[in-house]
């Protein structure tokens, strides 16, 4: 009976030990939002300025990007004497693009502002439930021979994607949905500490598995003054 009895208390310290240390998806990012600095300093930052380098199709593309918590954000690049912009000034989203034969700036369409008027300043992860987002743990999984964390989340407006997370630093390195059709990947990578706040120095674009641009951060600045006209669609 004794037997009996130390078998079935070791078999139930056994399960609810095993349930006790089963990752949730709120745990998960409740880590790697810890691991990139935590939400209260991310959001104390006002604007932020990143010397980049857009590597595709086998070039390098210099450029800068500036955003402001409010919303506003500007994206320019030049090679070769031509110059790209991309810029939202929190009302209009507009674009000035050499490399594609504009000859001036243009307002940028509805579904073409769409991804620049609906980029967040923030991770995406925090106050994602504020936001109306749902979260969910899918198990592990292997990615070029490691095992990462998988974790899916919802949007209010019913987009999805899913996330691997690093399982002992806790951050970020992948996420998954389905673009236009093709499967898209983000990849993050060669994360550093500035000012306290971590963020990836290199984030590669994926479709079908096929690599389409990368873009490497050189330099990053936090709480830059930036003037109104930055952003502004120009008037001549």
């Amino acid at each position: 009976m004794r037997r009996i009895l130390a078998i079935t208390l070791v078999t139930f310290l056994v399960i609810t030990s095993a349930k006790a240390q089963t990752p949730t998806a709120e745990k998960i990012i409740d880590k790697y939002i810890q691991a990139i600095g935590g939400a209260q300093k991310w959001k104390a930052v006002k604007s932020m300025k990143l010397a980049v380098t857009l590597r595709t199709s086998g070039i390098d593309i210099p450029g800068v990007v500036q955003a402001t918590a409010d919303g506003r954000q500007r994206m320019e690049f030049t090679y070769s004497g031509l110059k790209m912009i991309r810029a939202y000034d929190g009302i209009t989203a507009w674009a000035f693009d050499q490399f594609n034969g504009m000859a001036a700036p243009a307002r940028l369409p509805e579904e073409q502002a769409k991804d620049l008027t609906d980029e967040e300043f923030l991770d995406e992860f925090i106050d994602y439930k504020e936001k109306g987002a749902t979260v969910a743990y899918l198990g592990k999984e292997e990615y070029e021979g490691l095992p990462y964390h998988k974790v899916s989340k919802k949007e209010k407006d019913g987009e999805e994607a899913v996330f691997l997370f690093d399982e002992e630093t806790g951050l970020l390195l992948l996420k998954r949905e389905q673009a236009d059709g093709a499967l898209s990947e983000t990849q993050y990578q060669d994360y550093k500490e500035v000012n306290g706040l971590t963020m990836p120095m290199k984030v590669i674009g994926k479709s079908n598995g096929q690599i389409l641009q990368s873009f490497i951060v050189k330099e990053v600045t936090f709480d830059v003054e930036m003037s109104e006209e930055l952003f502004a669609f120009p008037k001549k």
